[in-house]
């Protein structure tokens, strides 16, 4: 990668969930085995609109009587939220989709894999977030790292199938602010 490394280009964005406690992994390195892959090929099975992240905030403005501007500003909420398409029709995808839900493998024969479609559960499963990017935009071969401690799937997947579409899951993943880390961290490698 020629400079400025600032500006850049990719869609090699891969999404890791793992069990809540996951620590984030050390940047230059491959991530670990507690942190799986979502998507057989990872990257390579993300839609083309990509892998998309928006921190959101809510503030109220104070306004007074001899001003006509803001004079006083107050957050009141705070958002993150992952969401891609995930074009992958294996019953792992649907596992992530819908709660965390246990596949469950029978060896036949017939050999199957099923999941329960209704999750059935007050509480959704929370799982530790990984994006990982290899670029950096401070250095060439360099790392891109989001590392959210807690996340729940909060999108209404919908499969479609069509003759000449694949058929794809919509994920969202919202962030729920742990009372160490917070939303987690954005990390660029610099060396």
């Amino acid at each position: 990668m020629s400079t400025p490394f600032e500006i850049f280009a990719t869609g090699a964005v891969d999404v890791y969930l793992a069990v809540t406690g996951t620590a984030d992994p050390v940047i230059n390195t491959s991530p670990p085995g507690a942190w799986i892959k979502v998507g057989v090929a990872g990257k390579d099975d993300y839609g083309e609109d990509g892998v998309r992240v928006t921190k959101s905030t809510e503030n109220n403005e104070v306004y007074v009587n001899g001003l006509y501007g803001v004079r006083k500003v107050f957050r009141t909420r705070e958002k993150l939220m992952v969401a891609f398409t995930l074009l992958d029709a294996t019953l792992e995808a649907y596992r992530d989709a819908w709660n965390q839900a246990v596949v469950t493998v029978v060896a036949g024969p017939p050999a199957i894999k099923t999941i329960p479609i209704l999750e059935n559960v007050a509480t959704p499963t929370f799982r530790a977030m990984l994006l990982r990017a290899p670029l950096s935009p401070y250095m060439a071969g360099g790392n891109l790292q989001w590392w959210i401690p807690l996340v729940y799937q909060t999108g209404s997947p919908e499969s479609v199938y069509r003759k000449s579409d694949p058929v794809a899951l919509a994920l969202e993943f919202t962030a729920v602010a742990d009372t160490a880390s917070g939303f987690g961290k954005l990390s660029a490698q610099t060396a």
